[in-house]
């Protein structure tokens, strides 16, 4: 027997742009989809807010209980239609526990899968982890930085570090996005993408986006000072900021203050967050597009975006997410995905990015291929704001060689 935990990656999103009563309509043709996929021979169970369990019996192997949590995640590949004419994408992240392998009692099992689900979240979300021991630590790490997560702003252990991009044309610095790292005195560098998800959680994401905002302006700023013009800055934006209060109000104060012209500055999004409802998001996106301010689809290429929204996005560049790029050079699936995706991007008029370049053989395939800018260790590690000025006012790199010939086939 296994009980599957599943959680909806990002509802109390779609609850705070949709409102509660399409939250309801969504959760009950979710329940819908997970009887149809899993059949009404199994048991499926809401146990609160957007919160799912299956139990599978009768299963010939644990392994079986793996493949019905794949085929649950690829069911909801296809949007929800709560009502007519709406559409809504959502994803489960789901963890698994097997009886009696690792629990023999109801409550433990429950804990177990959910501890596992807790998992799938952190690798990224949409996808499935089963349990082992190792998960008991994961959670109570995960509650020990909560906490000083509270603390860490105040105490200045928080900085914001720029990795410059540079454009494939001119090989001249374009501008550099803005990257957020703690470094906390107890646990030593903690990594984004572990405590960002929990700022999200617990909503500080709001004051500290806000707080990265303000300080890359700033960095910007000074840098125009000193005769540095021309330059953009990147600033991630949290879906919590898009939903939630007037960020785009928050914005125009920020650039106000710092004197930065809106047109330096570009908000990135991850693809994901974008298309959990593009309608929606469309409409928010708007206001920003209003002040002058660009605005980028990050991580494109890991999600599943509709091509007819993307062309009614008011976006202005893709960023390729790094694992296509890391392919280039030995991997033909790789480089086809990502000169379908700037031949795409240029026909939509959006400029293109690519993230995560780490040698010349990258560089030279995207410059062959009509990339327009690019980003990662073979231009420059992340800096602090003074580094960062310095890298830029010194770099003179030669311009990517051309490529013989195209690494795909014709």
């Amino acid at each position: 027997m296994a009980v599957l935990f599943l959680d909806l990656d990002r509802f109390k999103d779609i609850n705070d742009s949709l409102g509660h009563a399409t939250g309801d309509r969504i959760l009950r043709a979710v329940a819908e989809r997970l009887q149809q996929t899993v059949g009404h021979g199994q048991t499926v169970a809401r146990l609160a807010g957007d919160e799912f369990t299956v139990i599978l019996e009768d299963l010939a192997a644990a392994e079986d209980a793996e493949r019905v949590a794949r085929e649950i995640i690829m069911a909801f590949e296809a949007p929800l239609q709560p009502q007519e004419g709406q559409e809504v994408s959502v994803s489960p992240s789901i963890g698994i526990s097997v009886y009696p392998d690792h629990a023999q009692v109801p409550t433990e099992l429950l804990k177990r899968a959910d501890a596992a689900m807790y998992q799938a979240k952190a690798a990224g979300r949409r996808t499935w982890m089963r349990y082992d021991d190792s998960m008991e630590a994961s959670i109570r790490r995960r509650a020990t930085l909560a906490g000083a997560l509270h603390k860490a702003l105040d105490r200045g252990e928080l900085r914001v570090v720029y990795q410059p991009r540079q454009s494939l044309a001119t090989a001249r610095i374009t501008g550099a996005e803005a990257l957020l790292r703690w470094s906390s005195p107890e646990h030593g560098e903690i990594a984004p993408d572990e405590f960002i998800p929990l700022a999200e959680e617990n909503g500080m994401i709001l004051e500290i986006g806000e707080w990265v905002l303000r300080e890359a302006c700033l960095a910007l700023q000074r840098w125009r000072q000193h005769g540095l013009g021309g330059l953009t800055m990147s600033v991630n934006m949290s879906v919590l900021q898009l939903l939630r209060g007037d960020f785009a109000g928050v914005v125009r104060r920020v650039l106000d203050d710092t004197g930065v012209p809106p047109q330096a500055l570009e908000l990135e999004l991850t693809e994901s967050v974008l298309m959990a409802n593009a309608a929606q998001t469309a409409l928010k996106l708007q206001a920003f597009r209003e002040l002058g301010v660009s605005l980028a689809i990050d991580d494109f290429g890991t999600g599943y975006s509709s091509l007819a929204y993307l062309k009614r996005l008011p976006i202005t560049t893709i960023k390729i997410d790094r694992t296509f790029i890391a392919d280039l050079g030995h991997d033909p699936e790789g480089a086809a995905i990502t000169t379908t995706v700037i031949a795409m991007a240029h026909g939509l008029g959006l400029n293109v990015v690519a993230e995560g370049v780490e040698n010349q053989v990258q560089a030279d395939f995207l410059a062959l291929h009509h990339c327009d800018e690019i980003q990662g260790y073979w231009v420059s590690r992340p800096l602090d704001a003074m580094a960062c000025m310095a890298f830029i006012r010194n770099r003179r790199p030669p311009a990517p060689r051309a490529a013989a010939r195209p690494a795909t086939p014709p």
